[in-house]
């Protein structure tokens, strides 16, 4: 068997072993692919294991360069950073949908695979219907409680990440889940961390949540009051 690395709050059962082995080693089966047909370094599954549903990330270096520089250290595994960056992020009270576990190839020189097993969200609560924040927020747009109340919690996430130094570089709308009275982030790729501010990247994110809000077609003086809390906010 390969020396694979396993990352996970538990051990993972045999079965998951086995299926995690099959991505690692394997061309995986067409059928369950679903998209990312653009990025042959990162593919992503949909399958049903022990009773769950999983979406599975399959990933490995883009180049030999960054190959290396992930065999000695210098950076993390694609699904590794994923991982560790859910569980910074649930500490500052965020939610996060993070995958359970990540399994690392670590036999490979340069161009280890990696895997990451995240459970459905919808299974994982019971969701019937839509979830996605973008839908609820264009389905009330016209009840301004509605909107202020979900826009204000997704403007705190923002802001929360970005005084700790985490920069969302494409905060839209569709990363963003709602579950009951909560919201729940997806798609931690685009975070970026630093160690202290940085000024370029919280520019980013400023101009991307101010399209955002744009896009869903709010009164001037709606879209006014959002950007005067979010800069307000930063400043504090």
């Amino acid at each position: 068997m390969k020396k694979i690395q396993v990352i996970g709050y538990k051990d993972p059962s045999n079965i998951l072993m086995e299926e995690a082995l099959k991505y690692l080693n394997e061309e995986s089966s067409k059928e369950k692919y679903l998209f990312h047909k653009s990025l042959p370094y990162l593919s992503v599954y949909k399958e049903k294991i022990e009773g769950k549903t999983y979406y599975i990330k399959v990933s490995k270096p883009k180049t030999v360069s960054r190959g290396i520089k992930k065999r000695i250290g210098v950076k993390l595994p694609r699904a590794t950073k994923y991982y560790e960056l859910s569980k910074k992020l649930e500490a500052l009270g965020i939610n996060i949908v993070a995958p359970e576990y990540v399994f690392v190839d670590k036999s490979k020189m340069v161009f280890r695979k990696n895997v990451s097993f995240s459970w459905d969200f919808k299974e994982r609560y019971g969701i019937e219907g839509e979830y996605h924040l973008i839908t609820l927020l264009e389905e009330n747009i016209d009840d301004e409680k509605v909107v202020d109340k979900w826009i204000y919690k997704y403007l705190d996430i923002i802001l929360k990440m970005i005084k700790s130094y985490y920069y969302h570089q494409d905060p839209n709308f569709y990363n963003f889940f709602y579950n009951k009275n909560e919201i729940h982030m997806i798609d931690l790729d685009d975070i970026k961390e630093s160690k202290n501010k940085n000024t370029e990247r919280l520019e980013t994110v400023r101009k991307k949540v101010k399209k955002n809000l744009e896009g869903l077609g709010l009164s001037n003086e709606k879209l006014k009051e959002y950007f005067h809390y979010f800069d307000d906010n930063i400043k504090k």
